[in-house]
């Protein structure tokens, strides 16, 4: 299963331009194939167990399957891909079939980069992870032109760009509501301090990453923790000269659970 372009490119994993148009295809190897197929956002994996709890996902849009030649479906027409989050500066969808297999992912970004994660795919259960006296993570830029960003460090008690609380607020009021919204804020009323856990120090190894389709980028996001805490941390990068371009990281929860 894949996205591919009206000419037939395949665009998985790809970061396109809003209003892109695109198509779903699948290869299978049974009898009758798929009949139809369904578009779904994807969201930051911390916000998972409140979406199962909370929240029933529709689908974004939902297509007939045509079987087009041996063994390969379609979707029975285009489809645009929508402007991206107003406060995330992306938005990324999956597709599944009426068999429950699911494709891979594609964005709409409002600046030429793939949404990028910080940190490793394997996290607790509500999406938090432990990181003990300190931690190094690396974050990956992948970009499909050579825009100049500016790296943008969020935490709970920062200020202007920097106010991760008023980006969570927003967007999770605007995305799911306010039932979403306040269960968020009371299920990480932990992680949600007014400064910075005692002797703890956090900061990016770059300020500014210069994007090229020639190769990944990466920077370093380093932790140390000598005492206990916890917070909600995220990057942003915004576009240089044009600041109403960017696009935030998926959201990370981390716990220093050692003293020294």
């Amino acid at each position: 299963m894949r996205w591919i372009s009206p000419d037939g490119y395949v665009l998985d994993g790809n970061a396109l331009n809003p209003g892109k148009p695109v198509q779903l295809e699948e290869e299978f190897n049974d009898v009758t194939g798929p009949k139809h197929f369904e578009v779904f956002e994807i969201y930051d994996s911390i916000f998972d167990w409140l979406i199962r709890r909370y929240y029933s996902i529709s689908p974004k849009a939902k297509f007939e399957a045509m079987i087009v030649k041996d063994w390969t479906a379609l979707s029975d027409r285009q489809w645009q891909l929508p402007a991206p989050s107003e406060f995330r500066g992306h938005s990324t969808f999956m597709f599944r079939d009426d068999r429950e297999k699911w494709s891979g992912r594609i964005a709409s970004a409002s600046i030429g980069c793939i949404p990028f994660k910080i940190g490793p795919e394997l996290r607790r259960e509500d999406g938090t992870l432990e990181v003990g006296v300190s931690a190094e993570f690396e974050g990956e830029m992948i970009f499909a032109t050579d825009p100049r960003v500016s790296l943008i460090l969020m935490f709970p008690w920062g200020r202007g760009e920097a106010d991760l609380t008023d980006y969570l607020s927003k967007y999770l009021q605007q995305q799911f509501g306010s039932v979403i919204r306040s269960a968020f804020f009371k299920g990480f009323k932990e992680y949600l301090p007014s400064g910075l856990p005692k002797e703890w120090d956090i900061s990016l190894s770059r300020e500014s990453i210069q994007g090229s389709p020639e190769k990944a980028e990466n920077f370093a996001l380093k932790i140390a923790a000598p005492r206990p805490g916890k917070t909600l941390l995220a990057v942003k990068a915004i576009l240089y000269g044009d600041p109403s371009r960017f696009m935030v990281s998926e959201v990370l929860g981390v716990e220093g659970c050692a003293c020294i």
